[in-house]
């Protein structure tokens, strides 16, 4: 946002990807719909809805390729080589659930499919506001999964936690009723 000299009041997306919380970017106002910057010439205000953002689900419609597994392939590199960033590694887990049961076991052989990104995967200036929030978003519902696999993927998940960070640096604030109190914990006592 800083190099666009945006602040965007994002309404309604959270609902989209099943939560209740609503994101308000520093510098914006819950009071009404005001919306407050430096100076307000520089401010541009876009109302983004729920029908408007991409969800894990409204991807798969955009089908890329399929991609076979090879031996030490990893989701992280295959989303380097495939998406050009190692970030988007929980897309690939996602979309193919009913493949990939942990996102950290993918078996030589397997036939994943690559979903068309709902952002411009290689922008340099980094993703828009929505981007941003999609990536958040797929890393919680990684983090989540991991969680529910079981107590031995600890620290996998805190990697997972600590990537996300990249997409909203205040994930640990902004999304702490989604993480377990232990993590939290580990989190604050960093």
């Amino acid at each position: 946002m800083g190099k666009l000299g945006l602040v965007l009041l994002l309404v309604g997306i959270p609902a989209a990807f099943g939560f209740g919380q609503t994101i308000i970017p520093p510098g914006a106002t819950t009071a009404g719909t005001a919306t407050t910057a430096a100076t307000a010439s520089s401010v541009v205000v876009t109302t983004a809805t729920a029908a408007a953002a991409p969800t894990i689900e409204s991807i798969k419609a955009n089908v890329e390729r399929q991609y076979t597994v090879l031996a030490d392939d990893s989701l992280r590199a295959i989303a380097a080589r495939l998406y050009g960033n190692y970030r988007y590694w929980p897309v690939l887990f996602l979309t193919n659930r009913e493949l990939i049961a942990n996102a950290e076991i993918i078996e030589p052989g397997m036939v994943i499919t690559l979903y068309r990104l709902p952002f411009d995967a290689a922008a340099v200036e980094g993703l828009d506001a929505i981007g941003r929030l999609f990536m958040t978003e797929a890393y919680l519902q990684t983090y989540e999964a991991s969680v529910q696999n079981g107590a031995g993927l600890v620290n996998p998940r805190r990697w997972v936690l600590l990537e996300a960070l990249y997409y909203d640096a205040d994930l640990f604030t902004a999304f702490a009723a989604r993480i377990n109190a232990d993590d939290l914990a580990w989190f604050q006592s960093r």
